[in-house]
């Protein structure tokens, strides 16, 4: 990877013109960048991956909104497809102050096998999340945003004719779930046509709601806990919602079962 330039700034990201979100800055990973230096608050910051990313080249690009104010900053993802040549651009998001980027690589999807993605500890990642075949574009990662103190992905963008286009509002409408599109705990599953998010996470106890794509829509199929009792012995309890989950109401099924088999089988309860 390739970087032209670096500001230490604290990462405060703006939502919108009036709504300014305070945000600590995200843990650096293991591959940091060393070959970087200071630059003058006018300039433009550039990067680029070392290595193609689900078929694209992909360096990035922040600027000052406006070259005559030093308070907000864009970022923006450039994408070229490594077949045609053709370039698409990607929104990051509108910062209060120029953030940094670390790492020119990329940390590929947690993936489970059968073609299930869990949301990555990167920037942005790539899931067929309406299940049409092909893969939307989900960014603006805000660090340290989600409940748990992980990034939270708040774009989501289409390819459509050439250019992506944002599709936000759009999925937010269909489901509450693309509101909390958590990394780590948010998973796509394209064989079954599934969401799977985390509604509880721990050592010995944890548990997730699953939605299912049906006729256009997301219908939310039931919550999952799971209690393990030993390395080997794991309890599930299905229940209508979260809610009954929390109160260990209207209990519909419980099980006992080996750790290999929940595994081999989770996204089936």
């Amino acid at each position: 990877m390739s970087i032209s330039c670096r500001q230490t700034a604290k990462n405060n990201i703006i939502a919108s013109q009036t709504d300014t979100l305070v945000v600590t800055p995200a843990v650096l990973k293991e591959n940091i960048i060393e070959e970087t230096a200071d630059y003058p608050i006018d300039s433009i910051c550039t990067y680029e991956y070392k290595e193609p990313i689900h078929g694209y080249k992909i360096r990035g690009e922040i600027k000052k909104l406006n070259p005559e104010l030093d308070e907000s900053y864009t970022w923006t993802l450039f994408l070229t497809n490594i077949e045609t040549g053709k370039q698409i651009s990607v929104f990051m998001g509108l910062w209060g102050n120029c953030p940094e980027k670390y790492s020119s690589e990329y940390s590929p999807h947690h993936n489970d096998g059968g073609g299930i993605i869990t949301a990555p500890d990167e920037d942005f990642f790539f899931a067929d999340i309406d299940f049409d075949g092909t893969e939307e574009i989900i960014t603006g990662a805000i660090p340290n945003r989600g409940k748990r103190g992980v990034g939270l992905f708040t774009r989501i963008y289409k390819i459509t004719e050439g250019k992506a286009v944002d599709y936000t509002q759009y999925f937010q409408a269909k489901s509450d779930v693309f509101n909390h599109i958590e990394q780590y705990f948010f998973s796509v599953n394209s064989a079954t046509k599934s969401i799977m998010f985390y509604t509880s996470d721990g050592i010995y106890g944890f548990g997730w709601d699953i939605y299912d794509y049906r006729n256009g829509n997301y219908v939310y199929r039931h919550n999952v806990h799971v209690d393990r009792f030993s390395e080997d012995s794991v309890q599930i309890s299905i229940y209508p919602n979260l809610n009954n989950a929390r109160k260990n109401k209207n209990l519909q099924k419980r099980f006992v079962t080996t750790e290999r088999e929940f595994d081999k089988h989770r996204w089936e309860y």
